[in-house]
């Protein structure tokens, strides 16, 4: 039987504790440089990483605080490609990705690297605490449950499969992409459309190791979470001047030149980060109690840093790149034409106009066809095209589960006229918990949790609904997701989260109701009303997978409103096309 890694950790703890309390002072110097500054890698001038005098006590060097003594690279920040910024020029030596009309589209983001310094402390307490470490990561790696806790973000790093590669697009292309890797050996490959472009980036794997767990220590150490002692300061530096990193890299535009002068020779592409401070540093054994501590808590914190919450406020969307997407052209045609060119096994299933228009909006024609297909079978109305690399068909429900036109229905319907494989429900849902979670964060189930049925007796309530699992392949594509991005207005990135979705008939707008909804179900992540319906037809047919992918628009609290519909659906589409795009993804299913 394999072990909880909570009980590891919990073996672990009082060894972590004996080290801290018996031979302290064992410190740990985080360095992250961009490529081009790699000379950074040595840390500031205070980090001594030669030291031929030590004194000797007993037999003992006696080190100071930041005297080293073991050095090793730390995971690394892979390359990437991201969205121009609004208003963003560029240079000529720019690393930009250009389309067909000469309009920026991707702008590449060189790997950041890493290096980490024990000090304080002889080799041999760093091996010691290594060996420990590494422990805990293995413990860690062999996790299935992070995806329900508050530091999810986080841990999800000891569990990601290694990636080869990571397909971009940018831009609207409505030409066929290529079903194969256009990249060049470790050269990314790029293609250019009239109004988009598609690039390829190789990634090569990262060794998860106890570096892995020193770099979680520090990200931690960041957060400064409310209630744990684990904190960590990051520096930027340039000779004998520091600036705190936050203070750095936030608008200085509006300070006078004479005050600006003294950042001149700061780097803004490398930092250093101690755990504790410089003069106050944190035994890295003492570190990993406060990282224990908060493993293994089920506290929320306020005072993490929380993802971004559209709803503060009225959100412009207007200007975004999804909200200006143009439908593609839909030709409606017969069933039979239809079939005879192209014979999707995928469908995509939506129970709002918000849905639909968002994933049209990503939806192309099939190949060799200008427009995608609009056919009529029955009650029924099917798009039918390409969406990321995958023949598929889309079809919405009304809402709710239950009923002539509900999503049982019609998922039945729809997986037996298009003799589907697998179903994914893609759209918007109810958060649990804006504290932890944000507007825009896409739900994925893992199962779901039809919360209706009960058995009523005098003052007690027995639920009765089941947990249908979601489909095996689509759930090992969307919880080994890499490479995705999707942005609010403000440039904070959206999330993601797997685990139980509720599933019932009611529109939920209350929170007495919805507080005890989740009391029911602790471990679930959000609601919404089609899923048990899908899953019951899909399981129903034996040989059709399915899955919810539905991204936060409300909280279920009494102030719904549809203002952050658009944005949620668009967020959830996103995800779903950037799996599609991942060639042979769903080969296992097809």
């Amino acid at each position: 039987m394999a072990v909880d890694w909570r009980d590891t950790l919990r073996i672990l703890l009082p060894q972590f504790e004996a080290r801290a309390t018996s031979s302290p002072g064992l410190n740990h110097i985080l360095v992250e440089s961009a490529d081009s500054e790699r000379d950074m890698l040595v840390g500031p001038k205070w980090l001594k990483v030669d030291h031929p005098n030590l004194q000797i006590v007993d037999g003992k060097p006696q080190y100071a605080t930041w005297d080293m003594s073991s050095f090793s690279f730390m995971p690394a920040i892979g390359p990437s490609y991201r969205k121009p910024n609004p208003n963003e020029t560029f240079e000529s030596t720019d690393r930009v990705v250009r389309d067909q009309c000469d309009v920026v589209h991707a702008v590449f983001e060189p790997m950041r690297l890493r290096s980490g310094y024990l000090c304080g402390k002889p080799s041999e307490e760093g091996n010691a605490f290594q060996t420990l470490a590494t422990a805990v990561v293995n413990a860690l790696k062999g996790a299935t449950d992070f995806q329900n806790h508050f530091l999810s973000a986080d841990l999800l790093d000891f569990v990601k499969k290694p990636a080869h590669g990571i397909r971009y697009v940018f831009g609207q292309i409505d030409d066929e992409l290529p079903d194969t890797f256009v990249a060049n050996g470790w050269q990314p490959g790029a293609l250019a459309y009239e109004h988009g472009v598609l690039i390829d980036l190789p990634l090569a794997s990262e060794k998860i190791d106890y570096n892995s767990w020193l770099l979680l220590l520090h990200r931690l150490g960041w957060k400064k979470i409310r209630g744990s002692g684990l904190r960590a300061s990051r520096f930027a530096w340039g000779g004998n001047v520091e600036v705190e990193w936050e203070t750095l890299t936030r608008d200085h535009s509006h300070l006078p030149p004479a005050f600006l002068k003294q950042f001149d020779g700061v780097s803004r592409n490398s930092f250093y980060s101690v755990l504790g401070t410089k003069e106050n540093p944190i035994d890295v054994n003492l570190a990993s109690v406060f990282a224990f501590q908060l493993l293994l808590s089920d506290m929320t914190s306020t005072s993490a840093s929380s993802p971004s919450n559209p709803e503060a406020g009225k959100v412009d969307y207007s200007n975004e790149a999804w909200f200006t997407r143009n439908l593609p052209e839909i030709k409606p045609i017969s069933k039979d034409e239809c079939k005879s060119t192209i014979a999707p096994r995928i469908g995509l299933f939506v129970a709002t106009d918000a849905e639909r228009q968002a994933t049209l909006k990503r939806m192309r024609p099939p190949k060799g066809r200008k427009s995608v297909f609009q056919v009529f079978v029955g009650s029924n109305t099917y798009y039918v095209g390409r969406f990321g690399v995958i023949d598929a068909v889309l079809c919405m429900t009304a809402m709710g589960s239950s009923g002539r036109d509900s999503s049982t229905m019609v998922a039945s319907e729809f997986i037996d006229e298009w003799q589907l494989l697998a179903v994914v429900m893609v759209g918007i849902a109810f958060g649990k918990d804006a504290e932890k979670q944000a507007i825009g964060n896409v739900l994925i189930s893992d199962r779901v949790i039809q919360y209706e049925a009960q058995r009523v007796s005098g003052e007690n309530s027995i639920d009765r609904g089941n947990e249908p699992l979601a489909g095996t392949t689509l759930l090992n594509r969307f919880r080994n997701v890499i490479g995705w991005r999707f942005t609010c207005p403000n440039g904070d990135e959206c999330g993601m989260q797997v685990g139980a979705i509720l599933s019932g008939e009611k529109l939920v707008d209350d929170l007495e109701f919805k507080t005890e909804l989740f009391k029911r179900y602790p471990t679930a992540i959000g609601g919404e009303m089609e899923g048990a319906g899908l899953a019951s037809a899909a399981d129903r047919k034996k040989k059709c997978e399915w899955i919810v992918v539905k991204a936060i628009c409300d909280w279920a609290d009494g102030t719904k409103t549809k203002e952050h519909q658009e944005f949620a659906a668009a967020s959830a589409v996103s995800l779903v096309e950037h799996v599609f795009n991942q060639v042979g993804a769903l080969d296992a299913i097809q």
